[in-house]
């Protein structure tokens, strides 16, 4: 977890999966089955797919326990796009949220990679970078740990 300018913060976290890339590409790609896989995603509805596919967007919810008793729940609306064969440095852009949702930024990057040479074969390691910055009634310091470690057990259940 690092400081990012304002009430933000920078999330990265990975686990080496014993799967190829491309079944864990199609698990992370099957937007209507989100929900089945992640753990602390309690509502997912896709909104749109571009014709032709390649991403969606996406209406999530996901929830996690910050204190004994008192649960946090998160709401956003997300455009996801896929990029095979890796993102070139201008293809990477910031984006504040302008529609309803508990975060004014939340972008993230899922990769996926084969491992060869490097353990088992059909190996892959799955990394997640992620920069959020909740509304201002928020504190970050009162749930960016608690989103690390969920991001941790999100990535294993993958």
């Amino acid at each position: 977890v690092d400081a990012a300018p304002g009430n933000a913060r920078r999330i990265y976290t990975g686990v080496d999966i014993s799967a190829d890339v491309d079944t864990v590409w199609d698990l992370l790609t099957d937007y209507e089955g989100l929900a089945d896989v992640v753990p602390n995603l309690v509502a997912n509805e896709v909104i749109a797919k571009p014709p032709g596919g390649g991403g969606a967007r996406l209406r999530q919810v996901g929830s996690a326990q910050v204190l004994p008793g008192v649960n946090f729940k998160a709401s956003m609306v997300l455009d996801v796009a896929e990029v095979r064969g890796g993102l070139a440095a201008g293809q990477i852009r910031r984006g504040e949220l302008d529609r309803p949702g508990d975060f004014t930024l939340y972008q993230g990057l899922w990769r996926a990679q084969p491992l060869p040479d490097c353990g088992p074969e059909d190996q892959t390691r799955l990394t997640f970078a992620v920069e959020i910055q909740p509304r201002p009634w928020l504190p970050v310091a009162l749930v960016e740990n608690r989103i690390a470690g969920d991001l941790v057990k999100n990535l294993e259940a993958v």
